[in-house]
């Protein structure tokens, strides 16, 4: 009796929970005087309840050059999320991220902030994000791990330009607090256009800036793509 008890409890707070898939790929190959490959996908998740919010998205990247592989991350997010009022909510997250080329094996980002929607209709969102990150990195160099507090600044627009058309901007800003020198930079504009209920077209462009990157590499880093997205 306590057993269906307890799974009528939980069947009655989840019963109105709302899941959501969003699935993105993107495929480019050239060839002639130089061959190259490009794989990226992504996939981003939340499960909404009450005034919760789990989400967990991945991302995983691959690229060839002359049969050489010149580029392979990958990333894994786990955040959840709470509403406090109709414009403030609160989070945590674990933000896992690899990047041999960058030179670490393992930066693993842990969040807590809140955010604030300053705009939340159907068509025109804005919204913003503070928030305090620990950070661990394992290096591809034989150094030991670096620990790091930091800070996190985040800012996100959308505007539906016309039915099924829809642009979006964010950037990210993370100094470091015990080293100012040090920080990071991250944005993408984009646009999406609807083609069905299911699938949809994106043109983004993601720019990233690091003033102090592992072992004296490229500072910036961009990727243009066009991506077909898939919601479920």
């Amino acid at each position: 009796m306590k057993k269906i008890l307890i799974m009528a409890i939980l069947f009655g707070q989840f019963a109105h929970a709302q899941f959501k898939s969003e699935d993105e790929v993107t495929f480019i190959a050239s060839g002639g005087n130089t061959n190259k490959k490009t794989y990226d996908f992504a996939s981003r998740n939340s499960y909404k309840w009450e005034t919760n919010t789990l989400t967990f998205n991945g991302t995983y990247s691959y690229g060839e050059s002359d049969d050489e592989v010149d580029d392979e991350n990958w990333s894994a997010l786990l955040r959840f999320d709470h509403v406090l009022s109709k414009k403030v909510d609160i989070f945590v997250a674990d933000l896992f991220e690899s990047d041999r080329f960058k030179g670490f094996w393992a930066r693993n980002n842990i969040d807590v902030g809140f955010k604030y929607k300053f705009i939340d209709e159907d068509k025109f969102k804005m919204l913003a994000e503070l928030g305090y990150r620990y950070t661990r990195e394992n290096f591809v160099q034989n150094e030991p791990d670096n620990h790091e507090q930091k800070l996190r600044l985040y800012y996100e627009v959308s505007k539906e330009l016309r039915k099924g058309v829809t642009a979006r901007y964010w950037l990210e800003y993370i100094p470091s607090v015990q080293h100012s020198e040090n920080y990071i930079i991250n944005m993408e504009p984009s646009i999406r256009m609807l083609i069905n209920s299911t699938f949809s077209l994106k043109a983004g462009v993601l720019w990233e800036y690091e003033n102090q990157p592992v072992e004296e590499r490229d500072q910036h880093d961009y990727k243009t793509t066009i991506s077909l997205l898939a919601n479920f």
